[in-house]
């Protein structure tokens, strides 16, 4: 162990703007009409998830198994079918094996929910956000930062946005604009091809299996050049990677597509909103299709989330919702290159 290993992962001046800029989100909701809560991180249940591995412990008196919330999702949604209106949380979120520049095991989640509203909405509202986020931190750099004589020095203010209106990109745009490939009915043989010709063959994926080839293609080929010019909302995700949000056809008699989007800037992606999902007998088919997928995977099973389905079947109400990564959110807005540099304990200080 290192002699400072006692030490924060950053800087105090930065867990002091964080913590500012925390306060300036959380007045941001309050304004908009919606109100704080305060859900379980440890429970009984598990939000539908194929691929990330929960921590999971025990309870001593009833040894049934207990996992660390990858998101509130299920309990702010029951939240959301007893009546509550426009709802945001700030929560921590657990999800075991991820670390890195943009990943840390235990992180922190800003979770909302808007009853009745639209998604394009709620993107705008994302917008809106987003652009107060960033003025704020650019503000506060500059109040913040030490008085020099040397005035010819401009202040670091991190990321700054560009006044045009985030760009709107549909996920089949996406592919065609960087692989040259019609994602939403190409075949896998093409996928595949294409994944090899870049040098992004995954081992373990088999050659059936159209959503891996299509995430391989996207996480490595595609996200890594969003943002960079302006912020890119990338929406209309193939209904199959609908996770817990509805779906349409895309034109009369097209493919489904999700009602799902996600932002990015910089390559980096901060945030995933649906238009949530209302239909208890369709949530118990994807829990289906989510436990074959984790099963194959090798990852411990998880039961449906039960109390969230009765919340669907007795009053859920028509809602659009958006988690967001919160330390990545500051990450950018301040301009540093980890998400340690703005966590108080990185996982390895931890």
């Amino acid at each position: 162990m290192l002699a400072d290993d006692y030490l924060p992962s950053a800087s105090m001046s930065l867990l002091k703007l964080r913590s500012s800029l925390m306060a300036a989100a959380r007045q941001f909701f309050l304004q908009a009409g919606y109100w704080e809560v305060t859900t379980p991180i440890l429970s009984s249940e598990m939000v539908l998830d194929s691929w990330s591995d929960p921590f999971i412990t025990t309870d001593a008196v009833t040894e049934r198994p207990l996992f660390l919330q990858t998101s509130p999702e299920a309990h702010m949604k029951r939240l959301l079918a007893a009546g509550s209106g426009p709802i945001f949380q700030f929560s921590r979120g657990f999800r075991k094996g991820d670390f890195g520049p943009r990943h840390n095991p235990e992180f922190t989640l800003l979770e909302w929910y808007f009853p009745e509203g639209e998604l394009t909405d709620q993107i705008q509202f994302v917008e809106n956000f987003i652009r107060l986020f960033f003025s704020e931190a650019t503000r506060l750099r500059i109040q913040t930062a030490p008085r020099t004589h040397d005035f010819s020095r401009p202040v670091s203010s991190g990321r700054l946005l560009p006044s045009t209106a985030f760009e709107r990109l549909t996920y089949s745009a996406a592919f065609e604009r960087f692989l040259g490939l019609a994602a939403l009915d190409v075949p896998v043989a093409e996928l595949i091809a294409k994944a090899r010709q870049l040098q992004l063959d995954l081992p373990g994926l088999d050659e059936d299996d159209r959503d891996g080839w299509l995430n391989d293609l996207l996480v490595n080929a595609i996200e890594p050049r969003l943002g960079f010019d302006r912020p890119v909302v990338l929406m209309d995700y193939p209904a199959s990677q609908a996770g817990l949000a509805t779906t349409r056809p895309l034109y009369p008699a097209g493919p489904e597509v999700a009602n799902r989007f996600e932002l990015y800037i910089d390559g980096v992606e901060l945030c995933n909103g649906y238009h949530e999902l209302t239909d208890p007998v369709e949530l118990a088919h994807r829990a289906q299709t989510h436990a074959r997928l984790r099963e194959k995977a090798g990852l411990p099973p998880i039961n449906p989330p039960q109390r969230l389905m009765s919340a669907m079947a007795a009053n859920f109400p028509s809602a659009t919702g958006v988690s967001l990564g919160f330390d990545r959110l500051v990450m950018l807005a301040l301009g540093t290159s980890t998400i340690a540099d703005v966590m108080s304990f990185a996982w390895d200080r931890a």
